[in-house]
């Protein structure tokens, strides 16, 4: 039997994180930033998300009954990127865009300023 076992602990992978997160100065910064969120209504709260696909994400390996062959049609010599960048509020997603390319520091900011910005309102910018 495991030691682990015998004291009643199992061995589990870690879940790291950054060692600067826990200087006095960040937990304070922490603090006051959970003090200035706690006066924010959720309804006002936007989150920004931002996920891809490519064609070369096609799954190679499938599942099909035996004796029968798994085929499917995938684009070759070609590679496709599309990018979603996106809002999500209570009420639901806001501010859709795509982008046949990957998401890079200029089209970001062109999202914010060509998207973003046209769906908030006073009420929901807060400065941080």
């Amino acid at each position: 039997m495991p030691l682990a076992q015998t004291h009643g602990t199992a061995v589990q992978q870690k879940s790291l994180r950054a060692a600067e997160r826990d200087t006095p100065e960040n937990l304070i910064r922490r603090q006051e930033f959970l003090a200035t969120i706690a006066e924010v209504e959720p309804e006002h709260l936007v989150f920004l998300g931002e996920t891809g696909l490519t064609t070369s994400m096609t799954r190679l390996y499938g599942r099909a009954p035996a004796g029968v062959r798994n085929q499917e049609a995938a684009p070759e010599s070609h590679c496709s990127v599309v990018n979603l960048i996106a809002g999500l509020r209570l009420t639901g997603m806001v501010a859709p865009m795509t982008i046949p390319a990957a998401t890079d520091g200029d089209v970001f900011r062109a999202y914010v300023q060509r998207f973003l910005v046209v769906c908030l309102t006073q009420t929901v910018v807060y400065p941080f």
